[in-house]
């Protein structure tokens, strides 16, 4: 057989495989999807299986795509296992037909009819027929069936290219030897088992098998072991189909392998058992390709009929093999209750659905729960349970979705329809749950893999958040899977006796005439629409107290509805919290217990006997006790307490004139109130019908509201009232019997005057206040402004932003009254940006412009003014960009003018998913004009600076025309030589655009604060300048803010670190910042890495020490200073902090920090002595951190190093910025030119050439930026430093008579 042959075998194979796929997928798409239905609908039993697997497999010739078909079927639920393995045995028995097809290959020569039945006759016909078809314009059908033709003719033209590429195989001794070795069983039934694996198809295996058959070299005995292991191989593409299954899929696809195996083990061990006794004479027949196709099918027929009786026994003995993990019956049992039957009756469908949605709503809650638990317990058997549950609950959606969207489609009534709608809607909101739950427990791993360790403030938070999502995912499932409606089952009305009241808190809690606190009004109610509820608080104990009542004849008694829910993972136990209801006879002097909640998860209806009291002055409270939730190890397992449905004794004053009102806001004697929109309000008075308001600036509270008859209603707004005026007010309830007789008289003063009338005018927040004077914040719910942001605003420190903490809500910022000059042309200014200010981008530019142009739906802000009593749109923001960056946005004013005006940013959150919220800064209005620039800042400050250093402005800044003509620039100018900018004379800014520029100062003045001013002038004469200043210190001094350094460094330029503990620091949780977790003394650490926690004493950086991830363990951080040289006036100063403030409930141990000096080295703690003793740092106070000054004079002319050492055990973290070292010397061993050498350098400031007086031509002169790199390196007198970068460079210069250095300014 030579390599051409080999080429035809597997050309022909290859063929052979082509046409058994096309033809087998055009068989699927002629019968559509009618196949699948007939294979669900009529497998009811297992011969019924068993005749539709043979029929379906005959038509579509393969039993691979049966089985993975059926393996779908019963991963859905649509089928059981036991139907399934009926289908299966007949999918192992039709695909033998295959087989008999191909025997038509074996039909040559002859005449007549016979030789139409010839292989090159077929293959033509069915080629011919085929294309033809193909040809044929009409339905896809026809061109379907053509397809089927012509795989048919190239499945048989691939049989007669294998035959005739084997045929030389009859003659080859070495191939009869090769197939003789197969007779042994074990080895034919193991090269079966491969060739079918390998080919994926067991009819093309059998198809080559009758190939080789035709070189007459196959005998039965080699024949026999080869198809059996073909049979087994088949199993191959349905195992690989069922590897993303559930258990039942994987029990389905098991199920093929397991009876080819079966049928193979039971045949096999009968016929060679019996050929040992009886030595069978057949089996060195030779086979032909109708033999072989018949052996194929008496063995898989045998195969059917022995085992089809066994079905039962099978699927018990697949769900041994693959067993269940952890599979829910339950589950197995609601998915059963989805039965096709009950379509054709609505009602009980819907019912059917219920049970199984509520199944649902218990499986999401539970794994919700389990997901909870891995934060303090992790396993990976834990998180791959929630994954099982996840797939479970997708399970549930699947089956519920696709039976509830059958239901649809039956004739229901509106009550139906409405109901299927809800189930539709209410699975999803389920599902989102299980999702939840998986990105919980995504996070539980990371904190595992990570070691992640939280502060014990950060515990007790999550203990309590954890405890309020728990209640809050009981209440709305238990709301939904009908606690609530089995609770008003429950409830009976009973008549009220003689003067009692009913109670079912309707109009909110506490009612009128009560008191509380603690408990609130909820809609999941016992009664009515409301209910009143408590857990538990960290503010103690929650009472709600009735009115006075008036018990002073006869015997009386309280009745009320109690429902105590409790959840716990542990039997038999009882919450932490009691939930009583006491009684006072005295006006609540003292209290007494008279019941207590002992039954948990059920409804009570109460009846409490409290006796013959004889007292108008009795008081009932129910209280819900104070928990210790101090103690992190060991967190409370609380109830939630609801109440409803009170039926009181009579209350006190029953018919009479109605109490007094009592007041809710604004607090009494409240100064500086805004004086538009001032909300009064009230909690409603016991026996009022309605009520009247008296408000003015008069004794009498009349001249401005004069007893306005409000109804009900308990509260008023003020639209617009006086400045600087205080204003008296009273609310008088009233009934039938007439006004109450008490009034408490308030009082509240407005701000003064805030309006604005002179110009140029600027708000850039930084004053701190919340919201600036003059400004009002209105807000809906908590989506609220802020004026106090501190992480990235666009300039200075604080910024205003809002964002959507709740959807469709709003909020408005409100500035003062704008007074704008008749005749004047004034245009606002301000930058604002569609997300919080710490992911919004600055344009160094400033020539971005807002793309908005309407509200995109998810959230807006829109600028507004308020003129003629009416708000006017100015301005939107919605931005829909992937990158979020402040945009400069300019209103023009000119239609205001003579006019006095109110503004307002209105934000809209409507999604809150996706709502990014937007931030505010720096609002200007000034003087509009056809010739206008301005740069994109106030002003800039350099901040300290080292003497002979330099400093460049970051970010860069900008000058944008904002006039209508274009300007030019003609110089760029400072007066002094520290300030020089790289903005280039003869820039032309076109209008609405601009140039960015840098500034850089420089120190070239000791110990001086240098102010200056940029002007720029353009041709023509116009200008704008910007003011600017910088810090220069003292030549024996130095500064560091380590603003400079890269975030994350190990030490900061200037400084050495020794971590003399190498424990791993605590990675602080929802922050990304570098060295996360790592082993480190101090690092540099940026504000907005820290989501703006470090609050920098200057700048952006700070030096931050992390405490230690093992609970126990203490932190000891060296930071140590280069070597200086101290004088009779050295002093150190620096600032330090605790992480933790004051306003911390339970904050972590505070850390230490001490001072140390050596005069040896650096690297050696032990050669340090203490100069400021171990001190404890105090919390911060959100205001200024602590500030250190140490002596060191009496290290006056040592060399020393400078030590602070950090320690903490079970603690946080500490920060620390601004090291100050005065007056010291030899700062980094660099000093002035030595005069001994009399050489000068000149010029200094130098643009271009410098030269050395006193070098010749031998001279070495070395050029060093700040960093200490060489950047210029020659020989000789002068150099050329043009291609330099401005800023600060030390010069060395090395001449006959020794080496001096000196500082030079490159402008």
């Amino acid at each position: 057989m030579g390599i051409a042959d080999v080429i035809s075998l597997l050309g022909g194979i290859a063929l052979f495989l082509y046409g058994m796929a096309v033809m087998g997928d055009n068989l699927k798409k002629v019968a559509g999807s009618k196949l699948e239905i007939v294979l669900y609908k009529l497998s009811g039993t297992p011969i019924k299986g068993v005749l539709l697997g043979t029929a379906v497999t005959a038509v579509i010739q393969s039993s691979s795509a049966t089985s993975v078909m059926v393996v779908g079927f019963v991963n859905s639920g649509m089928m059981k296992v036991r139907q399934a393995i009926g289908v299966i045995m007949g999918a192992i028995l039709g695909t033998s037909v295959t087989g008999w097809i191909l025997c038509l290959n074996s039909i040559s020569g002859g005449s007549g009819w016979v030789d139409l039945l010839s292989t090159a006759t077929l293959t033509g016909m069915f080629a011919i027929v085929g294309i033809l078809l193909r040809m044929v314009k009409g339905k896809p059908t026809r061109k379907h069936l053509g397809n089927i033709l012509l795989g048919f003719a190239v499945l048989m033209y691939g049989m007669t290219a294998m035959s005739g590429a084997v045929a030389p195989l009859k003659e080859s001794e070495a191939f009869i030897a090769i197939l003789t070795k197969f007779s042994n069983p074990l080895l034919g039934i193991l090269v079966g088992l491969a060739f079918t694996s390998v080919l994926q198809s067991a009819s093309a295996a059998v198809g080559i098998l009758q190939v080789l058959a035709g070189t007459g070299a196959i005998t039965f005995e080699i024949a026999l072991p080869i198809t059996m292991g073909i049979a087994i191989g088949a199993a191959v593409p349905v195992l690989l189909s069922a590897l993303g299954a559930n258990i039942s899929g994987k029990r389905t696809a098991f199920v093929y392998l397991l009876i080819d195996v079966l049928g193979v083990v039971i045949w096999a061990t009968l016929f060679y058992a019996a050929n040992a006794i009886i030595h069978f004479p057949f089996l060195s027949t030779v086979m032909t390709t109708v033999t072989v196709a018949l052996m194929n099918t008496l063995f898989r027929l045998a195969t059917v009929v022995v085992l089809t009786p066994a079905i039962p026994l099978m699927e018990k003995l697949v769900v041994w093999l693959v067993p269940d993990k952890g599979d829910d019956p339950q589950a197995r049992h609601d998915m059963d209750r989805l039965e096709e039957r009950f379509l054709q009756h609505p009602a009980l469908a819907i019912e059917q659905s219920r049970l199984v949605t509520d199944s649902m709503a218990e499986h999401a809650r539970a794994n919700l729960l389990r997901a909870m638990r891995l934060r303090e317990a992790y396993t990976d058997r834990g998180y791959e349970q929630v994954e099982e549950s996840e797939e479970l609950i997708d399970r549930y959606e699947d089956k519920l979705g696709t039976y509830l969207m059958k239901l649809t489609a039956r004739s229901l009534s509106p009550e139906q329809t409405e109901e299927v709608a809800k189930y539709l809607h209410t699975i999803s909101d389920f599902e989102r749950i299980s999702d939840h739950a998986c990105n919980v427990a995504d996070v539980c791993q990371e904190i595992d893999e990570k070691k992640i360790v939280f502060s014990d403030s950060a515990l007790r938070e999550l203990n309590v958040l954890e405890a309020a999502v728990t209640e809050i995912l009981a209440i709305s499932i238990d709301a939904f899977t009908g606690g609530d409606l089995q609770i008003k089952v429950l409830a009976t009305k009973v008549a009220l006796p003689d003067g009692y009241t009913f109670e079912g808190f309707e109009n909110g809690c506490p009612p009128a005439g009560w008191t509380g606190n603690g408990w609130k009004a909820s809609n999941y109610s016992i009664e009515g629409d409301y209910t009143a509820y408590a857990s538990v608080t960290l503010d103690g104990a929650s009472y709600l107290t009735t009115p006075r009542l008036d018990m002073s004849t006869g015997a009386h008694s309280v009745i009320f509805s109690a429902f105590n829910e409790f959840d716990s993972d542990e039997e038999n136990a009882v919450p932490d919290n009691d939930v009583t209801l006491e009684f006072s006879k005295d006006g609540g002097a003292t209290w007494s217990t008279v019941w207590e909640s002992t039954n948990y998860n059920a409804l009570e209806k109460v009846s409490v006997n409290l006796g013959s009291p004889a007292s108008d002055n009795c008081l009932l409270r129910w209280a819900y006790s104070a928990v210790d939730i101090s103690d992190s190890d060991n967190i409370p397992e609380t109830s939630v307490a609801f109440i409803d449905a009170i039926i009181l004794p009579p209350l006190y004053g029953t018919g009479g004139k109605p109490a007094e009102a009592t007041l809710v806001s604004p607090a009494d004697k409240s100064e500086n109130l805004y004086n538009k929109n001032i909300t009064l309000t009230w909690r409603p008075a016991l026996f009022a019908d309605g009520y009247k308001l008296y408000v003015g600036s008069d004794a009498a509270a009349t001249n401005l509201v004069n007893g306005q008859d409000l109804g009900n209603a308990t509260s008023y707004v003020i639209a617009s009232a006086d400045y600087a005026t205080t204003y008296n007010w009273k609310v008088v309830p009233y009934n039938a019997q007439g006004d109450a007789e008490n009034a408490t008289v308030w009082t509240f003063t407005t701000i003064a005057d805030q309006t604005i009338s002179t110009f140029p005018w600027t708000e850039n927040f930084e004053s701190g206040n919340e919201p600036p004077t003059g400004w009002n914040v209105e807000y809906d719910s908590y989506t609220k402004w802020s004026t106090t942001n501190k992480v990235n605003p666009f300039e200075g420190k604080y910024s205003a932003s809002v964002g959507c903490n709740v959807a469709n809500k709003s909020s408005q910022l409100v500035t003062p009254d704008f007074k704008i000059p008749a005749g004047s042309n004034l245009q606002m200014s301000f930058y604002w940006g569609n997300a919080m200010p710490v992911s919004l981008l600055k344009d160094e530019t400033g020539l971005r412009q807002n793309p908005s142009t309407a509200d995109n739906g998810v959230d807006a802000c829109f600028f507004e003014v308020l003129d003629g009593g009416e708000w006017h749109q100015l301005a939107v923001l919605s931005d829909n960009s992937d990158d979020r960056y402040w945009y400069l946005e300019t209103v023009n004013l000119a239609a205001y003018a003579g006019k006095t005006v109110t503004f307002r940013w209105r934000y809209v959150g409507h999604d809150y998913d996706n709502a990014k919220g937007v931030g505010l800064d720096l609002i200007t209005v000034t003087t509009s004009a056809d010739t206008k620039a301005s740069f994109n800042a106030t002003d800039w400050n350099a901040g300290t600076v080292n003497y002979y250093k330099t400093v460049n402005s970051t970010p860069k800044f900008s000058v944008i025309n904002e006039g209508s003509t274009a300007l030019t620039i003609k110089s760029a100018k400072f007066s002094t030589e520290n300030f020089t900018t790289d903005l280039a004379a003869g820039t032309t800014l076109e209008p609405k655009k601009g140039a960015a520029f840098s500034i850089t100062f420089s120190a070239l003045n000791a110990e001086a604060q240098v102010n200056d001013n940029l002007v720029v002038e353009f041709d023509g004469g116009y200008s704008i300048s910007m003011p600017v200043t910088g810090l220069a210190m003292a030549a024996d001094s130095h500064y560091y803010d380590f603003e400079n350094d890269t975030p994350g460094a190990l030490a900061p330029e200037g400084f050495t670190t020794i971590d003399v503990d190498r424990l791993l620091t605590k990675p602080m949780t929802s922050m990304n910042y570098p060295q996360r977790g790592a082993a480190t003394a101090f690092t540099v650490q940026q504000n907005s890495d820290w989501n703006g926690v470090l609050d920098p004493v200057s700048g952006n950086q700070t030096l931050v020490a992390i405490a230690s991830q093992d609970e126990g363990t203490t932190v000891d951080d060296w930071l140590i200073s280069q070597q200086l040289t101290a004088t009779d006036k050295s002093k150190f100063h620096f600032y330090a902090r605790n992480w933790e403030s004051t306003l911390a409930i339970y904050p972590c141990a505070q850390s230490c920090v001490e001072v140390l000096v050596s005069t040896t080295d650096n690297t050696n703690t032990a050669s340090f002595t203490s100069v400021m003793p171990t001190t404890t740092m105090p919390y911060y106070n959100k205001e200024t951190w602590e500030h250190y000054t140490v002596d060191l004079s009496k290290y006056a002319g040592q060399k020393i190093y400078v030590a602070v050492r950090h320690t903490v055990k079970d603690g946080l973290a500490a920060f620390f910025d601004d090291f100050y070292f005065e007056h010291f010397t030899n700062f980094g061993g660099v000093d002035n030119v030595n005069a001994d050498n009399k050489v000068t350098v000149y010029p200094n400031p130098i643009a271009s050439t410098l030269f050395v007086n006193g070098a010749d031509a031998d001279t070495q002169i070395s050029i060093y930026n700040a960093a200490g790199s060489l950047v210029a390196n020659v020989v000789g007198s002068q150099a050329n430093v043009e291609g330099l970068a401005p800023g600060v460079y030390v010069v060395r210069v090395a001449t006959a008579n020794g080496i001096a250095t000196t500082r030079i300014i490159k402008k």
